[in-house]
């Protein structure tokens, strides 16, 4: 075969290989079939390594409940992008006794081997919406821990109940050191898209979260050309927290929970969750695989080899 037509074929090859983000770490779009513990054993999304959901948690007596997957469909969030249906978890502490004790629920997975250079930057995200009327008696959250279920170091809460501040503030930050928002995000009923940023990941020093909650018309007000961070800053941070030593890697677990007491319901619903180092990607879906990379420099050392040989 003539050297013009390998170098044809070549760069044929890294075209359809097609250009591929390198920047989106994890991605769970919640694309399983509905019912009740829907999630537990399930090993969809993107980057996971096949690692699969359980569940668990404590709970009193008469309390139901369950991590599924909700039968509405993605959240409909503006034109976000959202694929399969919803997470879900469930949580109807009844409790015991007179003065029934806080519950709370969980569906958790191992992380895999991620690729973090230490001291990077890293952004989490997701669609979020509360289904229950808004009450003190009920958080939910979405983190990164130590254990299964423990939302102990990377937390996100998107509805607190400990503070004074009111039912609907959220929170930021790394183990019990969380920072909860001044102000209280409209959360009850209506879908928002959270974005926090970590800086200095698995670095030396200060490590610092910074959580923003977008409302849809937040949203749409700056997504024209992609959002970026002077965006961000310019609708403002909610919450900021800052911590020492924590890292995020193999061995560490991702979890969303619901906890709620004093017979309120707690039904939260999750959505698009990425983990990603460059805001060009709060959309995507694509990590690319080494072979697809390899592919794509292979044929473009073949066209330069080709381009030498011509000269």
């Amino acid at each position: 075969m003539k050297k013009n037509q390998l170098c044809t074929i070549a760069a044929a090859a890294a075209f359809l290989a097609g250009p591929a983000s390198a920047e989106l770490l994890l991605y769970e779009g919640f694309d399983y079939a509905t019912g009740v513990d829907a999630l537990v054993g399930q090993s969809g999304g993107e980057g996971w390594g096949g690692t699969v959901y359980a569940e668990g948690g404590n709970t009193n007596a008469g309390s139901i409940q369950n991590a599924g997957v909700a039968s509405a469909g993605s959240l409909v969030f503006s034109d976000f992008v959202a694929i399969g249906n919803v997470g879900q978890i469930q949580n109807n502490n009844f409790g015991g006794g007179a003065v029934p004790t806080y519950a709370n629920h969980y569906a958790t997975r191992a992380l895999p081997a991620l690729s973090i250079t230490p001291g990077s930057t890293v952004y989490s995200s997701f669609l979020f919406r509360q289904e229950q009327n808004s009450s003190f008696a009920h958080q939910s959250e979405i983190g990164l821990g130590t254990s299964a279920g423990a939302l102990d170091q990377f937390r996100q809460i998107s509805v607190d109940l400990f503070d004074g501040n009111g039912p609907d503030e959220v929170g930021v930050g790394y183990g019990s050191s969380v920072a909860i928002s001044a102000t209280t995000p409209s959360v009850n009923k209506q879908p928002l898209l959270f974005i926090t940023r970590f800086e200095n990941v698995n670095g030396a020093g200060t490590q610092t979260a910074t959580m923003y909650v977008l409302s849809e018309s937040d949203y749409d007000s700056i997504k024209a050309g992609g959002i970026t961070q002077s965006e961000l800053d310019g609708l403002g941070a909610v919450a900021t927290d800052t911590a020492t030593g924590i890292t995020l890697g193999a061995g560490d677990y991702f979890t969303i929970s619901a906890t709620t007491g004093f017979g309120v319901q707690n039904n939260s619903f999750f959505d698009e969750f990425r983990l990603f180092t460059d805001l060009e990607d709060l959309q995507s879906t694509v990590i690319p695989e080494p072979a697809s990379l390899a592919l794509v420099g292979l044929g473009g050392l073949a066209c330069i080899g080709c381009w030498r040989k011509r000269r």
